[in-house]
């Protein structure tokens, strides 16, 4: 996942579409840092 740098911020969609960017990225980085708990 990469974001194009070249893209302006100008709309509240853009800034929407960016902010949502950031956080499934963020979560897909937790996924892979934290092991998933197995049950006992």
């Amino acid at each position: 996942m990469l974001w194009n740098n070249d893209t302006r911020l100008n709309a509240a969609l853009n800034i929407e579409e960016h902010s949502t960017f950031i956080t499934n990225s963020i979560m897909l980085a937790t996924q892979e840092a934290v092991p998933a708990s197995t049950p006992t």
